[in-house]
């Protein structure tokens, strides 16, 4: 889905460093929240992880952030963080995940009650990559 920079400046109330999750060299990751449609047409709030390229429009950054896209978008598979949708305007290129709010990855791979600490909180993000869990 495309997002326009305005739905995403506003989930994470404009990119507030409050909301930050995490920093890298490329990108920086902010938690927000948007309203969605499931596939039954149901409106719903929803906690994302905002992914924003540091280093706009460049032709590397527009590859690598195009690259993603193809490579995320028909992954569906419980195991993997989704891909919800992106938007490349006012010279940003930004990428939208789903959030696993609160949980460790094991509790969110095999369904354990673990719930994740602050100390280990950015590890939930979308920045630190996806997992495949290769035993199924």
């Amino acid at each position: 889905q495309r997002f326009t920079y305005n739905e995403l400046a506003s989930a994470t109330h404009d990119f507030s460093k409050t909301q930050k999750l995490e920093e890298g060299a490329f990108w920086t990751v902010y938690k927000g929240t948007l309203t969605l449609q499931d596939k039954q047409g149901k409106k719903q709030e929803v906690s994302v992880a905002i992914k924003k390229n540091k280093h706009g429009m460049s032709d590397e950054a527009r590859e690598a952030f195009k690259n993603e896209i193809d490579i995320m978008s028909p992954l569906n598979h419980h195991n993997i963080i989704r891909l919800v949708g992106w938007c490349d305007k006012r010279n940003n290129l930004l990428l939208v995940y789903e959030l696993l709010e609160d949980r460790n990855l094991e509790a969110h791979l095999y369904g354990h009650g673990a719930h994740m600490d602050a100390e280990h909180s950015s590890a939930r993000s979308p920045g630190s990559g996806f997992v495949l869990d290769w035993r199924k």
